[in-house]
């Protein structure tokens, strides 16, 4: 076990969370904003290598994420009949990996 002041020679943090956001644009009157509520959880991962080589005395650090959003499907129905754009429906889904 590292002592006060000592670091292991590796460590793996690990983080992960969610969160709902609603969406900020009301759908009323006459405007037409296409938005969606939010749904979203992420992961991540890490490898620290503390003093890995005699010659390297640091740490050396890669870490891993990613983050998948879902946006429910909404159905959206203009009261306006002179409106050219109508009803309409929109959802999706959102992928971010990377790296550092």
């Amino acid at each position: 076990m590292a002592g006060q002041g000592e670091r292991r020679a590796i460590e793996i943090p690990l983080r992960a969370g969610c969160v709902y956001e609603r969406s900020p644009v009301p759908q009323e009157g006459r405007r037409n904003f296409i938005d969606a509520d939010r749904h979203t959880t992420s992961l991540g991962a890490g490898v620290v290598l503390n003093r890995p080589l005699e010659e390297l005395p640091g740490s050396l650090r890669i870490d891993l994420h990613g983050q998948l959003s879902v946006l429910p499907d909404v159905a959206v129905e203009n009261d306006n009949p002179a409106d050219f754009v109508g009803d309409y429906r929109a959802d999706g889904t959102m992928l971010n990996l990377g790296r550092r």
